[in-house]
């Protein structure tokens, strides 16, 4: 009988040292999510981002409309929206030959 006061306190010490260390866990996630969180932080990874990029450049048109400077802008939109949707079938054609099986150096049947 006098065994189960030690090991009730004994429990109580590991729950007490448990839920310290879950408290600093929780308080270092809470610190490296803050730090990715970081207006700057999101601002450069969405803004070094290739769709952020053609999204921008889908744009331009619309925010400079009239005038030869709107003219020059959609016509080098649209130029740059061919050229990627070019070098877009031309890299799915690539990656689809790539995937053929050639035939291996041996006699020719």
């Amino acid at each position: 009988m006098s065994r189960e006061p030690e090991l009730l306190a004994l429990r109580k010490e590991m729950l007490i040292a448990r839920a310290s260390v879950e408290r600093v866990r929780m308080a270092h996630q809470l610190g490296t999510l803050h730090e990715e969180l970081r207006p700057g932080r999101l601002a450069r990874g969405v803004l070094g981002s290739a769709r952020t990029h053609a999204m921008l450049l889908g744009l331009l048109p619309l925010l400079v409309r009239r005038g030869p400077m709107g003219r020059w802008a959609r016509r080098a939109s649209f130029a740059l929206s061919i050229a990627r949707t070019m070098m877009g079938f031309m890299g799915s054609r690539r990656e689809a030959a790539s995937k053929v099986p050639r035939p291996q150096g041996g006699p020719p049947a």
